[in-house]
């Protein structure tokens, strides 16, 4: 069985390249962006308990003091 890698990230082509790099590589991905989860249109912790990721991928982008406290 594929472990399951969850990627976050604000830009809808890095979410797509990495996620067609995971699964080639034979891993079930799942794919959110953080200004979804900023605005609260995706509940984060639903999210985690849904897909329950070994690994998740984050881009700590700048600001970095207010990326890095988020989600």
């Amino acid at each position: 069985m594929a472990h399951t890698i969850a990627v976050l990230n604000s830009n809808q082509d890095v979410v797509e390249m990495l996620r067609t790099v995971m699964e080639q590589a034979g891993f079930n991905t799942v794919t959110t962006h953080v200004p979804d989860i900023k605005r609260g249109e995706e509940d984060f912790l639903s999210f985690l308990r849904k897909h329950d990721p070994a690994v998740i991928v984050y881009d700590i982008a700048p600001p970095y003091r207010e990326n890095w406290n988020f989600p």
